[in-house]
C-alpha cells in the first residue's frame, strides 16, 4: 500500500492577510493520521498530523512540523483541540495565544469537515 494524497486542494479562511490552502496526504495503513502540506502566500509548511484520544467534546490533533517554519520557527509541533462547539476550541501556537484563531485549527476542522482524518 502507498499513501494517498487528496486531489482537493481546499481554500480556508485569509491569516494575516495571506490565503491559505492546504494538501491532504492520508498514510496508508492508520487512518487518523497524514501528512498535511500548508501554503500561506510564500510561506510554506508540512506537518505530519496525527489524532490524539480525548474524553472531551470534540477531537484532539497534534502537528509536528516536517518542512518549513512556519510562522514560529522555534515550535516544532503544535496540539489542537477542534471542539463541537467552536467557541472552545484551543491550540497551543502563539497566533492562538494572540489572536484565539489560528491555521491549525482551521486545517483540522478542514480535515475533520472533508472526512480525511
Amino acid at each position: 500500500m502507498t499513501a494517498t494524497a487528496e486531489p482537493l486542494v481546499d481554500v480556508l479562511p485569509k491569516h494575516e492577510g495571506k490565503q491559505i490552502a492546504i494538501r491532504w496526504h492520508r498514510g496508508p495503513l492508520l487512518p487518523d493520521c497524514g501528512v498535511v502540506e500548508v501554503q500561506a502566500g510564500r510561506d510554506a509548511t508540512t506537518y505530519g498530523v496525527v489524532s490524539v484520544p480525548t474524553t472531551w467534546n470534540g477531537r484532539a490533533f497534534h502537528f509536528e512540523k516536517l518542512e518549513g517554519d512556519g510562522t514560529d520557527a522555534a515550535e516544532r509541533g503544535y496540539d489542537c483541540f477542534v471542539c463541537t462547539d467552536a467557541r472552545e476550541s484551543r491550540c497551543d501556537c502563539k497566533g492562538f495565544a494572540r489572536w484565539g484563531h489560528c491555521r491549525h485549527l482551521d486545517v483540522a476542522a478542514t480535515l475533520i469537515a472533508n472526512e480525511w482524518i
